[in-house]
């Protein structure tokens, strides 16, 4: 007999659950009233949103095209970091957490003041009328968070400062006026007056007080920087913060520290820029009079007045060659530079020098990264995790543009190569001409070569110096922060539900293991496992149901010997109302009950094998049917076993049965009256 005892029928469970109805009932009741005072201890969530404009993005995509076909070649085939697009990156920018650490050291959110407000409900205190203080080293510095409850009496404050999950008092301060130092292991800490203008002082004001990265962490948790649409240049910011005022001014600080930061690399860049134009403009400059002294000295002494038309033409190839030639050489150096400022040669920070005309993403990204390893070192540990993580990307990025920087070196001194045959073939060429008139031709058009690369860099200079003093902004703040006029309802919302799902799972765990304690058998369902509800019939006292299982006896003709099993204890009168059933029915039932013991019923099976009307014999130890098993495995024997309403409990049922033919066996349980 095959069961499955440890599966949990619905329909005993629904029973049980009907029966205990009442623990639904407490259970919703004392969960629904968790779920309201959490929803009335809980501060509001209020959503706070904004957008702003980029309105320089197109300055990556063209500093690509104008860095040359390399560059180009691997941003369309996705290659280092390349393929990116430039608002993606602005919105990193605006969401790294060094645009959180600048608005959270703007905004002091490394302390967050709450207090009763005039509902009486606890909300965030926005600005406050006490504030604590602190010089900025002690919150840079600052590894935990803890809490300063300040309590008004009388005029006077008493200050405590507790910190773990299970507060325990660090330092306290009783009866004092403000502004007050209170000691702490951390530091001094000065409490004093804020703003008590903007609303009245409670009672009592809870600042829960951490260090600035800390606070950092949190708000990049809690801000989300998105893009408004992959072909729109907007930044969609937004939070969920229990303040409406200071809610609207994070998200409108952090634009405005995205715009500083942006505007301060801006600057940098253009500075770095100028710096080098600068030197490259003071020695094109000394080149440029040396040569139209030559020229002018050359002249005089020479007397030329004009110069053959073919003359001209190749004098001009050999500029055009000269001019590429120093154009391949300044690639050259600055790549070189490159080079040698990725691996390290010019020290460890050193960042590249960005010109327009050789401008390359990959560089740019080289020394943001140079500039956030700056900043972090100045308060990450060695070994912090984002230091390494940021070395790895840097190492990473410095393989990239090194690899990128040879082949341009490659690539530079073949056009070197040309050029300079080029210019070779020119001057053979113009070696058949008179050597004054070569002479005087060379020299003229390299002073024209220097002139024309003296008005290019004044000219880039010039653009340089534009950027670094103009007041453009690089992003346009065109919706500043709002909140929706109610609450965000998700908390509430959630904290229902969970009261909801308690108070239902709770009493459903409490009535499975009623069902496990309480196992006894009342019903048809009961003996499922078994697979015998079908084999099972309900009598009652009055002998109610006793024909259906009378019909069941004898459903099978070869079947009539009946082996009545009594696990509890026998019923007489069930025995007589089975009996006149059988007569009722013109069937014969004859009893058999003298049997002391399995053994002696073992003997007395025999005689009951005549084939006229049926017989029923007691079996006298109902526990042990094993021992009568083959009497019970016979074609003509079947096994009823009467039970009585919840005195045999489903494990002992199936240890009496166990072995047993589920086809040869019916149940009967007996209510009482």
């Amino acid at each position: 007999m095959k069961s499955n005892e440890n599966a949990i029928d619905l329909r005993r469970f629904l029973r049980q659950a009907k029966k205990s109805i009442w623990v639904y009932i407490c259970s919703l009741i004392f969960f629904g009233a968790l779920a309201g005072y959490y929803i009335y201890r809980a501060m509001p969530q209020y959503v706070v949103e904004g957008a702003m404009l980029i309105e320089d993005s197109s300055e990556e995509a063209s500093a690509v095209k104008s860095a040359g076909p390399l560059s180009a070649m691997m941003r369309t085939f996705s290659v280092g970091g390349f393929s990116t697009s430039s608002v993606d990156n602005e919105v990193h920018l605006a969401g790294s957490r060094d645009v959180m650490l600048r608005t959270v050291r703007a905004l002091q959110l490394n302390r967050l003041y709450i207090g009763r407000g005039a509902d009486g409900r606890r909300s965030v205190l926005y600005p406050s009328p006490v504030i604590v203080e602190a010089p900025d080293e002690f919150f840079d510095t600052l590894g935990v968070s803890f809490n300063v409850d300040i309590t008004f009496a009388s005029g006077k404050a008493d200050i405590k400062i507790s910190k773990g999950f299970i507060s325990h008092t660090v330092a306290e301060v009783n009866g004092t006026s403000l502004p007050a130092v209170v000691g702490t292991p951390w530091g001094p800490l000065t409490v004093a007056y804020g703003d008590t203008t903007a609303a009245p002082l409670p009672e009592r004001i809870k600042a829960v007080v951490c260090g600035n990265e800390v606070a950092a962490h949190r708000l990049y948790d809690e801000v989300s920087v998105e893009v408004n649409d992959k072909m729109a240049d907007i930044v969609d910011l937004s939070m969920k913060y229990p303040s409406r005022k200071l809610g609207m001014a994070i998200v409108n600080t952090l634009m405005e520290q995205y715009i500083s930061k942006r505007s301060d690399r801006r600057r940098q860049t253009a500075a770095e820029a100028i710096d080098y134009y600068n030197e490259r403009i003071a020695a094109v400059a000394a080149e440029l009079a040396q040569a139209e002294k030559l020229s002018a000295d050359y002249r005089r002494a020479k007397g030329i007045t004009a110069i053959e038309q073919e003359a001209e033409i190749m004098a001009t190839a050999k500029l055009e060659g000269t001019m590429e030639a120093v154009k391949a050489r300044s690639e050259i150096d600055y790549y070189t530079r490159v080079l040698e400022t990725v691996r390290g040669r010019l020290g460890k920070n050193t960042l590249i020098p960005q010109i327009e005309s050789f401008r390359d993403t990959s560089v740019a990204l080289y020394n943001s990264l140079i500039e956030n390893r700056v900043a972090l070192e100045k308060s990450a540990r060695p070994g912090n995790p984002a230091l390494e993580k940021l070395n790895t990307r840097i190492a990473m990025l410095s393989a990239s543009i090194g690899e990128n920087a040879s082949k341009v070196i490659d690539k530079a001194r073949n056009d070197l190569d040309v050029k300079q045959r080029i210019v070779g073939t020119a001057g053979s060429r113009l070696s058949q001409y008179p050597e004054m008139e070569r002479e005087y031709a060379s020299l003229l058009r390299d002073s024209e070569f220097k002139n024309q690369l003296y008005l290019f860099l004044l000219q880039n200079r010039e653009n340089a110096v534009l950027k670094l003093y103009a007041n453009s902004n690089p992003a346009y703040i065109f919706e500043p922060a709002y909140t929706l006029p109610k609450p965000s309802p998700v908390k509430p919302a959630l904290a229902a539900l969970a009261a909801l799902l308690l108070g239902l799972v709770m009493p459903s765990i409490w009535v499975i293991l009623r069902m496990h304690r309480n196992d006894s058998i009342s019903e048809p369902m009961d003996v499922a496992f078994l697979g015998l509800e079908e084999r099972t019939i309900r009598i009652s006292a009055e002998g109610k149901n006793i024909n259906r299982l009378r019909s069941l006896l004898v459903a099978n003709p070869e079947r009539r010997v009946i082996y009545l099993a009594t696990p509890s204890e026998t019923d007489r009168r069930f025995v007589d109302q089975l009996r006149h059933s059988f007569t009722d029915a013109g069937l014969t039932l004859n009893l058999t009950d003298d049997a002391k013991n399995n053994s002696d019923l073992l003997r007395q099976a025999t005689a009951a094998t005549a084939p006229e009307g049926y017989y029923l014999l007691r079996v006298p130890d109902s526990q042990e049917l094993a021992e009568i098993s083959s009497l019970l495995n016979r074609p003509e024997a079947e096994l009823l076993v009467l039970l009585h309403n919840g005195l045999t409990d489903r494990r002992q049922l199936r240890t009496i049965l166990r072995g047993m033919r589920t086809d040869k066996i019916i149940l009967a349980i007996v209510r009482p009256n």
